[in-house]
């Protein structure tokens, strides 16, 4: 049987999602710059736009879960993305929680609940990613929908 040069080849997108384990991994290595730095540095300039950033994504790709393609990516960042909120919590943001009497006691409790938020906001989406069921009739039909 003959092959086509295109089925010789693997695509980069394949690619990029065998070798997708590495990121997290990456993300996850303690920065030796961090070291030095006081409590809220990781979770504010790391966690936070990690967060919001795959939040944005699986948002996008929630619209389209009834794909297969987009439910298997969908599962992958939300899963990555929150061990890797996990892990900036364990490491940093439960040392973020003011002192009492700190001056910026409510920018840290903000910053910490809008974490925890996100973090959560992030489980929902994936769960619905993951499902990939959209809203539709009893019987497996979209229901239509009537104007008056």
């Amino acid at each position: 049987m003959r092959r086509h040069a295109a089925q010789l080849t693997t695509p980069p997108v394949r690619l990029l999602l065998r070798a997708g384990w590495l990121l997290p991994a990456l993300l996850c290595m303690p920065l030796p710059a961090l070291a030095a730095d006081p409590a809220g540095m990781l979770t504010v300039f790391v966690g936070l736009p990690i967060l919001v950033a795959a939040v944005v994504v699986l948002g996008v790709l929630a619209l389209f879960r009834r794909h297969a393609w987009v439910r298997g990516l969908g599962t992958l960042v939300g899963a990555c993305v929150l061990l890797i909120g996990v892990y900036v919590a364990c490491v940093d943001t439960w040392q973020f929680w003011p002192d009492r009497g700190a001056a910026d006691a409510p920018t840290q409790v903000a910053i910490v609940i809008g974490y925890g938020l996100l973090w959560l906001c992030l489980v929902v989406l994936t769960s619905a990613v993951w499902r990939g069921t959209s809203r539709v009739a009893g019987d497996g039909i979209r229901a239509p929908t009537r104007y008056p």
